[in-house]
C-alpha cells in the first residue's frame, strides 16, 4: 500500500473533473491530484464525435475528444498528477480516500501520447435499426477503438444494418466493421415485441 498526500484529491478525471483540477490549482492548490478509473483522461468527451463543444469557452466549434484535449494539456502543464485505471473504493471521515490500481502516478501515459500522434483510435457507440423487438433501435458498440479516420465509413455501413430481434447483449453485430477487423456488438439485450427484456 502506497500513501499520497495531496491538497486536493479529485475523483473522476472526465470534463468535470479535469476543470476542477485546474481550477483548484488556480486558487492555489499546488498538489492536486486525479483518480481516474480509465485508462484515458476525459471521459465521456473521447465517446462525443460530433462537433459543438468549445464555442463558448474556446470560441471554437471542436469534436468531444478535442475539448478534452485542450484541458487535458492544461493539465499536463501545470504537473498534475493523475492516477490512471484507478478505482476510488472508500472515503473516511478523516477525508482519506482509499484506491485501487495497477499503473500507479503518470501523466497520460506513452502508450497513449504515442497512440494519439500516430493512431487516433475512438469507441464507436450508436444505434442501428431493429425489426420485430420491442423498440425500434438496438444500442451498439464496437467491441474496440477504431482508428478516428474510420469513423465516418463506419456510420454509413452502421446506418444500412437492420438486425431483427431477439438480441442478445454482446451479440456480434458486424464482425469487421469499415474494414477495421473490429467487431460491433450489442449493448443491450432486447426481445421479441410483446416479450420484457431481461
Amino acid at each position: 500500500m502506497k500513501q499520497i498526500d495531496c491538497d486536493v484529491a479529485i475523483i473522476g478525471a472526465g470534463p468535470a473533473g479535469l476543470a476542477a483540477a485546474k481550477s483548484a490549482y488556480a486558487s492555489g492548490a499546488k498538489d492536486v491530484i486525479l483518480i481516474e478509473r480509465d485508462k484515458y483522461l476525459g471521459g465521456i468527451l473521447q465517446q462525443c464525435i460530433h462537433n459543438g463543444f468549445g464555442i463558448h469557452l474556446l470560441g471554437e466549434d471542436k469534436t468531444g475528444p478535442e475539448y478534452a484535449e485542450y484541458f487535458i494539456r492544461q493539465v499536463e502543464e501545470l504537473n498534475i498528477k493523475c492516477l490512471t485505471e484507478a478505482m476510488a473504493i472508500g472515503l473516511s471521515d478523516t477525508l482519506e480516500i482509499q484506491a485501487v490500481n495497477t499503473q500507479g502516478i503518470c501523466k497520460r501515459g506513452q502508450e497513449y501520447a504515442k497512440q494519439e500522434i500516430y493512431n487516433p483510435a475512438r469507441y464507436l457507440t450508436t444505434t442501428v435499426k431493429l425489426k420485430g423487438g420491442n423498440q425500434a433501435m438496438l444500442p451498439v458498440r464496437t467491441a474496440e477503438p477504431i482508428p478516428k479516420e474510420k469513423l465516418i465509413s463506419a456510420m454509413h455501413q452502421i446506418a444500412k444494418l437492420e438486425v431483427c430481434a431477439p438480441v442478445n447483449i454482446g451479440q456480434v453485430i458486424c464482425d469487421n466493421i469499415a474494414d477495421t477487423g473490429v467487431p460491433l456488438i450489442a449493448s443491450k439485450s432486447i426481445c421479441t415485441k410483446n416479450m420484457t427484456n431481461l
